[in-house]
């Protein structure tokens, strides 16, 4: 998101940390304000990360303000099967990259809440829980559960 700093003059409103040895490149705002002019396909290739991000902001702030809990996890799992969802045995697979305490931050809730909602679809039938994975065996089903 510090493109976003390029264009409005503000600070940075992200800091990384590399966890191995990295090389970076920096380039200043300045060089790619005038950059744009030259390449307008840069200009449009930012201006539609930016509008992905808004709107996966605005999103985010729906579900936050309106849905339960459950309903989040349920999208979510929902959305990674679309995004990142391979065919296997048990119907379409969910790699997760998160464990419960990260997906509760970044579901808005707690690990607990994760744990036993989680805990429930797999008892319901509408997910598989293996170590870091979700086999989703039926995704209509699970589709009916947001909301319910």
């Amino acid at each position: 998101m510090s493109e976003v700093s390029v264009f409005d003059g503000g600070r940075y409103s992200t800091t990384a940390i590399a966890m191995t040895p990295t090389i970076l490149l920096r380039l200043p705002g300045a060089h790619f304000q005038s950059l744009c002019p030259a390449h307008p396909q840069v200009a449009v290739k930012v201006i539609r990360v930016l509008g992905q991000r808004l709107r996966h902001l605005r999103r985010l702030v729906e579900e936050l303000s309106f849905a339960t809990a459950p309903d989040r996890l349920i999208a979510h799992i929902l959305r990674l099967m679309e995004e990142v969802g391979v065919r296997g045995a048990n119907g379409l697979e969910v790699a997760l990259a998160e464990n419960n305490e990260e997906l509760a931050a970044r579901l808005g809730t707690v690990r607990e809440l994760v744990s036993r909602n989680l805990g429930r679809l797999h008892g319901e039938g509408l997910i598989v829980k293996r170590k870091r994975a979700l086999p989703i065996p039926n995704q209509a089903a699970l589709r009916g559960e947001i909301g319910a």
